[in-house]
């Protein structure tokens, strides 16, 4: 019997002036790279379910501005990420599954920070290239 591959996780502070973080593919807004370019990609809700259809960006949409922690964790091939038991007893609300695409590295962020170069702040993880399944807790 082989050994599963381990689950890897992130533990990070992210914060957001626009109230939605976002766990997103950087190489699918290298055509962003001030506002005059991010308002016509992302600037109303209808652009936003755009890419979040294409499996481009996953909305972590917490309505409103501040700092929160944020801990991604990813699983493997046969070894689906899980909440611990602590997580499910305090859970509240768990999103339906988003596509997400990754091209070998996802950026999570406040969704004003989506572009070309990453802000300070910007959380960089390596996740290799494929699609996914992301559930929000």
């Amino acid at each position: 019997m082989t050994a599963s591959p381990p689950t890897v996780e992130t533990v990070s502070m992210v914060a957001t002036d626009a109230g939605m973080l976002a766990l997103w593919d950087p190489q699918r807004f290298t055509g962003i790279v001030d506002y005059d370019t991010w308002d016509p990609q992302l600037g109303e809700d209808e652009d936003v379910q755009r890419h979040i259809r294409t499996g481009a960006l996953v909305p972590i949409n917490i309505r409103s501005d501040g700092a929160f922690g944020v801990l991604v964790r990813i699983g493997g091939v046969g070894l689906l990420a899980q909440l611990t038991e602590r997580e499910s007893r305090h859970r509240l609300v768990t999103s339906d599954a988003y596509l997400l695409h990754s091209s070998g590295q996802v950026w999570l962020s406040g969704i004003e920070a989506v572009g070309a170069e990453a802000w300070p702040g910007t959380v960089q993880c390596d996740l290799p290239v494929g699609c996914y399944s992301v559930v929000i807790t």
